[in-house]
C-alpha cells in the first residue's frame, strides 16, 4: 500500500538482486490484497455485515469515518507484515525499530486520510442517476497506451518510464560542489565500528539497527530546502528531507563509509542539484498510492578527496515533496562518454558504490 506500493522498487534500491526484489514484490502485493481483504470483508464485514459501506441508513459522516478506520487498519496490518517479508526475501537484518514504528504510523494516519478522501468521492458519485451509471460503464472511454521506454538522463541516471505530464523548471543550476568534511567521514566510521562491536557485545542486537540509532543521534531532518534555481507552477521547488532518510541509506546492502558520510551534507547537496528529469509512478500492488511522480537529481560532491556524483530521487505527493534515498557513484570509473551512451555505470570500487 502507502511504503509498500512500490515493491520490487524498494527492494531495487536497498542493493536486492533480481530474484530478491521479485520475492518482495511478490509477497508485497500479496500482503496488499490481504490487509485490503481484512478491512473490506474480514473485521468490518463481521462487524457491520456484507456491503456496510452501502448501508443507506449510515450518514455520510457515518461512511467517512468508517472508510477512514477501514484504511487506516490496511495500512497498520501492512506495516506490522513488512519486517518480517523483508527477513524472508532480501534483508535479514529488517528490525521492528522506532523508525519502522514511525513510518508504519505516519502510513496508517495518510491512508485514514485518503480513506476519508476516498469515502467523500463515494458519497459525490451516489448521488448520480443508475442511467449514467450504466452508461459509463458499457462505454468506457478508451485510455491511449503509449509504450514508455527506459531514458538515459544526465550523467548516471536513468529513468525506466519518463513522466509526460507537468514537470519542475530549472533556469539556472548551481557550480557550487559540496565538500563532504573528515571530520564526517570519520564519525561514519566510527559509527560503523561501534555498531560491529555492540553487535558482537551483545546478542539479539543487529548491526544495521544500531548502525541506525548511532547515525540519528546527529542527523537532523530538514524541512523546506530548496532546489537552487528550480520551480514547479511558479513557486519554489522545496524537499523535505525527513527522519526516516538515514534508515533507508543504511537499509542499503552496498553501504559504504562514503555514503554514510554524505547524509551530514545532505541539505547542501539538494540545494546544489541538477534536476535531470522525472519519472512515472508504477503501481506494483493492489493498492493505488497517492505519488504523482518521481522526481531526478544530480549533483557533484567532493568525498574522501574522491570526485563523486550523489544522485538522489523526490517522491512527489500532494504538497509535499520528500527525499526518499540517495547513491553515490565515483566519477573516476567513469568513462567521458559514459554519459552518452552504454549501460548505466556502477561503482565496483573498495572506495565506494551506489
Amino acid at each position: 500500500m502507502l511504503r509498500r506500493g512500490s515493491g520490487a522498487r524498494e527492494a531495487r534500491q536497498s542493493g536486492a538482486n533480481l530474484g530478491e526484489q521479485t520475492a518482495y514484490g511478490l509477497g508485497s502485493a500479496v500482503t496488499s490484497a490481504l490487509a485490503e481483504k481484512l478491512g473490506n470483508t474480514g473485521l468490518f464485514k463481521n462487524a457491520y455485515g456484507s456491503g456496510w459501506l452501502d448501508d443507506a441508513s449510515l450518514s455520510t459522516l457515518g461512511k467517512l469515518a468508517l472508510s477512514a478506520v477501514s484504511e487506516g487498519a490496511e495500512e497498520f496490518a501492512e506495516g506490522v507484515a513488512d519486517p518480517l517479508l523483508k527477513r524472508f526475501t532480501y534483508d535479514s537484518d529488517a528490525v521492528y525499530d522506532d523508525q519502522w514504528l514511525y513510518d508504519t504510523l505516519y502510513d496508517s494516519a495518510v491512508g485514514a486520510a485518503l480513506g476519508t478522501l476516498g469515502g467523500a468521492a463515494d458519497a459525490g458519485m451516489d448521488r448520480e442517476s443508475d442511467t449514467q451509471s450504466l452508461a459509463k460503464q458499457e462505454n468506457p472511454v478508451p485510455k491511449p497506451e503509449t509504450e514508455q521506454k527506459p531514458v538515459r538522463v544526465g550523467r548516471v541516471t536513468t529513468i525506466r518510464r519518463p513522466y509526460t505530464g507537468e514537470t519542475p523548471v530549472q533556469t539556472q543550476k548551481s557550480s557550487v560542489v559540496p565538500v563532504v568534511p573528515d571530520a564526517s567521514m570519520e564519525k561514519a566510521r566510527n559509527n560503523i565500528r561501534m555498531a560491529q562491536q555492540e553487535e558482537q557485545a551483545n546478542e539479539g542486537r543487529n548491526f544495521k539497527s544500531l548502525l541506525k540509532e548511532f547515525s540519528l543521534r546527529t542527523f537532523k531532518r530538514s524541512s523546506g530546502v530548496p532546489v537552487s534555481g528550480m520551480t514547479f507552477e511558479g513557486n519554489p521547488y522545496l524537499v523535505e528531507i525527513g527522519n526516516n532518510v538515514p534508515g533507508k541509506v543504511i537499509s542499503d546492502r552496498n553501504l559504504s563509509e562514503e555514503k554514510l558520510a554524505v547524509l551530514d551534507v545532505l541539505p547542501e547537496i539538494v540545494r546544489n542539484a541538477e534536476y535531470v528529469g522525472s519519472g512515472e509512478y508504477v503501481q506494483h500492488s493492489g493498492k493505488v498510492r497517492p505519488v504523482i511522480r518521481y522526481d531526478y537529481f544530480e549533483t557533484p560532491v567532493d568525498v574522501d578527496r574522491g570526485s563523486y556524483i550523489a544522485k538522489f530521487d523526490v517522491e512527489v505527493l500532494p504538497g509535499t515533496n520528500n527525499y526518499r534515498t540517495h547513491q553515490i557513484v565515483n566519477m573516476d570509473l567513469i568513462q567521458p562518454e559514459a554519459s552518452l551512451v552504454g549501460p548505466a555505470p556502477t561503482a565496483s570500487s573498495g572506495r565506494s558504490s551506489p
